[in-house]
Parts: C-alpha cells; structure tokens; sequence
C-alpha cells in the first residue's frame, strides 16, 4: 500500500466511526425523550455503535476488494 492510500482508508475509517457515533448519539437523544433508565439508554447506544461500525467498515473493506474470475467456461 502507498502512502495516499493508507491516507484514504484511515479517512474512511475516522469518517465511519463519527457517523456510526452520531448516529447512535441521535437514537440515545429520541430514546431519552421516552424515560429510558440511564444503563440500558448505554448498553442500546453502545451496541449501535458496534453495529453500524461494523456496516460501515465492511462497506470501506469492499471498495478495496479484487474479485478474480476463471476464463474458462465450466
């Protein structure tokens, strides 16, 4: 890997964590509005986190990926 293109992954990789972050803050800004105790407005925030980073890394690992074919039919 070049220096530029560990640059744009590092890019990509800071710019899904601040969005998967922002957007599980949003969900824990609408879920307090309800009265959800404190622990459990944690534990649902923390789990968006894990999840949308985990969508959102496998999306920046397939804008990389190299898909080989056979050029032999059968």
């Amino acid at each position: 890997m070049n220096t530029s293109s560990i640059r744009r992954r590092r890019l990509a990789v800071s710019a899904a964590v601040a969005v998967s972050t922002a957007l599980s803050v949003a969900i824990g800004v609408r879920l307090a509005g309800y009265g959800v105790p404190l622990a459990l407005l944690l534990a649902c925030c923390l789990s968006c986190v894990a999840t949308f980073s985990s969508l959102l890394f496998r999306l920046v690992d397939a804008r990389s990926t190299t898909t080989h074919r056979c050029t032999q039919a059968g």
